[in-house]
C-alpha cells in the first residue's frame, strides 16, 4: 500500500521533537511531468502512478473552486 498526501500553503517551522537530520523539500514542476520523469529517485511505478493520480486530483480540484 502507498499513500499519497497533497499539502498547500507550507512554511518551514520547526518544534520540539523534530527530528535531528533537516528533511530536505525538493521542488518538481508538475506541468513538466518530464523533468521529474529524469530524476534518478522517481523511478518506481507506483511513484509515478501516485504523480500523475495527483495532477488529475489537482486539476479537477482546481476546476469546482
Amino acid at each position: 500500500m502507498m499513500n499519497v498526501f497533497i499539502a498547500r500553503d507550507l512554511y518551514p517551522s520547526q518544534l520540539e521533537g523534530d527530528e535531528p537530520e533537516p528533511i530536505e523539500a525538493v521542488l518538481f514542476d508538475l506541468n513538466d511531468p518530464a523533468s521529474l520523469l529524469n530524476h534518478p529517485h522517481f523511478a518506481d511505478a507506483r511513484s509515478i502512478a501516485a504523480f500523475f493520480l495527483a495532477q488529475r486530483f489537482l486539476r479537477l480540484d482546481m476546476t469546482l473552486e
